[in-house]
């Protein structure tokens, strides 16, 4: 085989340096240390909890409302367009 050549051994420890860097950045705590990281997250979680509504099926029937509103905007602004494709 002409290929590359990497050890058993040689991919375990390079699979586990990953392993060991991505665990050490995962539990650092940057957003305690920065304030301003720590002032975007507290305003993430307050926009989160104002954008929820615990009601579904609402919520789906607004955006399915909005959905039809364009698509009717979207016919009748291009109707002129459609008629000329249909009949020419």
């Amino acid at each position: 085989m002409e290929g590359l050549n990497i050890s058993k051994a040689a991919t375990f420890f390079f699979l586990s340096a990953i392993f060991v860097a991505s665990a050490i950045f995962a539990t650092a705590e940057n957003a305690a240390v920065d304030p301003y990281w720590s002032n975007q997250a507290l305003l993430a979680e307050a926009r989160a909890k104002a954008a929820y509504n615990p009601n579904p099926v609402a919520t789906t029937n607004s955006f399915n409302k909005a959905v039809h509103r364009q698509a009717l905007f979207f016919f009748e602004r291009n109707k002129f367009q459609y008629k000329l494709i249909i009949y020419s």
